[in-house]
């Protein structure tokens, strides 16, 4: 369900270190995972699972087909509650449902969002589009309004 470096200081489950040798940023292919000893079957991703990796829809790889690990861990990468769906989605990241107003993604309308909105407001040369809430193509007081309405959820 989550990125492991393959250095076990680095891993923590549910704040205590761990031994976890699960590396998904080699990107290898199932045919050299399968050769290292690991047989995934059906559920190797066409797509790198690393931390990095984050769902972009429901039909993406991984999404509500991972392990219900809520005895170790409650939340995300991003602190996002899981599972959002059906189950727990494979990879660091939960697929959440689009919050207007929610810049970073995080599933939530915070401060955070607040100055991702900010910074962009009113550019002109490559807006950061992530604040183009009504998806119009700039970042004014229509997208301050949607951030607005929905803070605090």
């Amino acid at each position: 369900n989550l990125h492991y470096n393959s250095s076990p200081s680095q891993n923590l489950v549910g704040g205590q270190p761990c031994v976890l040798y699960l590396n998904w940023v080699r990107r290898q292919n199932l045919a050299q995972t399968q050769a290292d000893g690991f047989n995934l079957h059906s559920l190797y991703s066409p797509i790198p699972l690393d931390a990095s990796w984050r769902p972009a829809a429901p039909g993406d790889p991984g999404v509500d087909a991972g392990a219900d690990l809520a005895a170790f861990l409650t939340t995300d990468r991003d602190a996002v509650s899981r599972p959002q769906g059906a189950g727990w989605d494979i990879g660091p990241y939960e697929l959440t449902a689009d919050l207007p107003g929610d810049a970073d993604g995080d599933g939530d309308v915070d401060l955070d969002d607040f100055v991702i909105l900010k910074n962009a407001f009113g550019g002109i040369i490559e807006p950061d589009l992530r604040a183009d809430f009504d998806g119009d193509g700039d970042i004014d007081l229509d997208d301050f309004v949607i951030l607005k309405t929905n803070f605090g959820r």
